[in-house]
């Protein structure tokens, strides 16, 4: 009794980890044979600009701390289209290519995060708190998946 249960047990599993396969290959690619990949990189790349950069700039202007929309939307674009993976037919993979650079210690995003944990610690300055650097990483964490999602759901909206 005990040999059929893992043999079955075994081929569950082994199905199971198959199907997440199929499952995240179907999530991952938008692509099919009536959509251009371009077109398709083409439209995740406006939607992380228009979602994204524009509310978000991570460049500043020469010699100052004022936002540079343009050359963030430039910098995100040329990151975009000469990543080795692009053309990006998935949100995901573009949003994680753009990572470390547009949203990782972000001054738009930190902003942000300040006024939020300012709330958490009553007034006080909360980069004076132990569990800061963590609230930070998890906003952005955050920031990342709700960004991916929505463009994903933009792009299926588009391309259905």
């Amino acid at each position: 009794m005990n040999y059929l249960t893992n043999y079955y047990k075994n081929l569950s599993e082994q199905l199971q980890e198959r199907v997440n396969i199929l499952e995240k290959m179907l999530k991952e690619n938008v692509e099919s044979p009536k959509h251009n990949p371009s077109d398709v990189h083409s439209a995740i790349v406006g939607e992380i600009i228009t979602q994204h950069v524009s509310k978000f700039p991570h460049l500043r202007k020469q010699g100052t701390q004022v936002p540079d929309v343009k050359k963030s939307e430039e910098h995100i674009r040329e990151i975009l289209n000469k990543h080795p993976e692009a053309p990006f037919t998935s949100a995901e993979k573009a949003v994680e290519a753009i990572h470390s650079h547009a949203i990782e210690a972000n001054p738009e995003l930190e902003a942000a995060n300040f006024e939020d944990a300012m709330e958490t610690s009553m007034g006080a300055d909360p980069t004076e708190f132990d569990w800061y650097d963590e609230h930070v990483m998890e906003n952005e964490a955050e920031h990342a998946e709700n960004l991916k999602y929505s463009v994903g759901e933009a792009i299926k909206k588009k391309f259905g």
